[in-house]
Parts: structure tokens; C-alpha cells; sequence
């Protein structure tokens, strides 16, 4: 399979997720070290701490509402 043979909408999705994951990785570790020069460096674990968990949990449900319910027809 060719990269011209998938279809546009999985072709932009690519794209997107790619951006966002490495917009995420340019962002993050300059606002840590911002976040650890302004509230401590503890403050700045937690709320790391807190984003990471949530994101995954966040995915857990996500994916678990989505088996359940599932596209629409």
C-alpha cells in the first residue's frame, strides 16, 4: 500500500496526530521549566502528574465508549 491509496480522512488524521504529538513534545518541556521557575518545582510535578493520569484515563473511557456505542450507522 501506497501512501496516494489511503484514503484522505486517514491521511489527515496522520497528519494531525503527528503535529499535535510533536507540537505536545516542543511545548511541554519549556512550560515545566517555566511552571518550575514560577510555582516550585513540587507544584509543577503534581500538575505534570495530574495532566499524564488524566490523559490516560481519559483515554480508558474514550475507548470504552467507543466499543460500547460505536459509529453511527
Amino acid at each position: 500500500m501506497k501512501l496516494r491509496d489511503i484514503h484522505p480522512n486517514i491521511k489527515l488524521r496522520l497528519a494531525m496526530q503527528f503535529l499535535g504529538g510533536l507540537i505536545s513534545m516542543a511545548v511541554i518541556p519549556f512550560l515545566a521549566i517555566y511552571f518550575t521557575q514560577n510555582i516550585g518545582a513540587t507544584k509543577t510535578a503534581f500538575i505534570l502528574i495530574i495532566i499524564v493520569i488524566s490523559g490516560v484515563i481519559g483515554g480508558f473511557i474514550g475507548g470504552h465508549v467507543s466499543d460500547k456505542i460505536g459509529r453511527k450507522k
